[in-house]
């Protein structure tokens, strides 16, 4: 009996030190994994914090480099975003989209940049473009895949020629909306309503006759301008209406008289908004271009942005040699605030 016992003790005294030992040893294993995860820890912070040094040091050459490049006034990287302000004013939206998209395809993975983004001198957005990932890569190579390789339905066929005239309308508005911007703001422009010559007379006369016969004398100047700069026609309208490749818009003048005959407003205007780019970024959109009139004398130019990022619409004046300068900015363009404003400002300027 007392053998028993004995053996017993000794059973319960195994397992007793066993069950010590094992907790000792998940102990030590759970010490030195909490140590392991620590030291990976601070391995993957070190190397964060290298990857970031990196990437600062990378934007900071990369920025002074670009600064130094001729028609470039600043330029700064916020989070994955670089912005580059020009120093050009009159900035062709369509060359703009080519430049940004040049500068994302060029730009080292080590700067972080995702998106490029391109203002004029005077704020205004004119290009952008974005990266794509790999993903969206493989998707776009699938897709083309895909469609060499199967026979379209006919529904894929209504459904490729919705999305071709949408791409098609949305690429025309895009243009009409640039060109105009880009006579707006040109120094071209300004030159020939403002600076004394030959042609600046004739547009006096022109304004003189169309008291009497209602002559859009800045529409046709535009499509001069279109014609001579970009080499297109934009045709004749209906009423001011216009339709080119199915986008259907107005172009259009109002005049607003300061008095009975000799000073006034000639308006032209457009109905074009919601204009975006390749990355579908809304654009700043120019929808009057304003020319103050006095004794029958092109005598200022004033210019009607909307600018989509604060939804506010700013009166610019462009001065002779086609540089532009902010007025005021205007809530909205459903009455009269601008020209108020106009008449307010010629009043103390002229």
């Amino acid at each position: 009996m007392t053998y028993i016992f004995i053996t017993f003790g000794l059973i319960a005294i195994y397992f007793i030190i066993s069950a010590i030992k094992e907790g000792e040893a998940r102990k030590t294993i759970e010490l030195e994994r909490k140590a392991n995860n620590r030291k990976i820890a601070n391995l993957h912070f070190d190397n964060l914090l290298k990857r970031n040094e990196m990437m600062e040091e990378a934007r900071k050459n990369f920025s002074q480099q670009l600064e130094k490049q001729e028609g470039i006034h600043k330029v700064n990287i916020e989070e994955n975003t670089l912005n580059i302000t020009l120093k050009e004013e009159n900035v062709s939206t369509h060359q703009a989209n080519n430049d940004a998209q040049v500068w994302i395809d060029t730009l080292l993975p080590t700067t972080g940049v995702e998106v490029v983004k391109i203002y004029d001198r005077n704020g205004f957005i004119c290009g952008s473009a974005k990266r794509k990932n790999e993903e969206e890569c493989t998707e776009t190579e699938s897709h083309a895949s895909s469609n060499k390789n199967t026979n379209p339905s006919p529904a894929d066929d209504d459904e490729k020629k919705i999305r071709d005239e949408y791409h098609e309308i949305e690429n025309t508005k895009f243009k009409i909306s640039s060109m105009f911007y880009n006579f707006c703001f040109s120094s071209e422009t300004s030159k020939i309503f403002l600076e004394e010559s030959d042609i600046r007379q004739q547009i006096s006369e022109g304004l003189m006759a169309s008291f009497v016969e209602e002559k859009n004398i800045i529409e046709k100047i535009l499509k001069l301008f279109l014609k001579k700069k970009y080499d297109f026609v934009l045709g004749e309208s209906s009423y001011g209406a216009y339709r080119l490749n199915g986008y259907k818009f107005r172009l259009d003048k109002i005049t607003f008289r300061l008095d009975e005959i000799s000073n006034f407003f000639e308006v032209l205007y457009n109905d074009i908004e919601d204009v975006k780019d390749e990355s579908g970024n809304e654009l700043a959109v120019a929808q009057e271009f304003i020319l103050y009139v006095k004794n029958f004398k092109p005598s200022a130019i004033f210019i009607l942005v909307y600018d989509p990022f604060i939804e506010k619409y700013a009166v610019r004046r462009v001065l002779e040699n086609g540089t532009s300068i902010k007025l005021t900015f205007i809530e909205n363009n459903e009455g009269s605030d601008c020209i108020d404003f106009l008449k307010d400002y010629v009043s103390r300027n002229f």
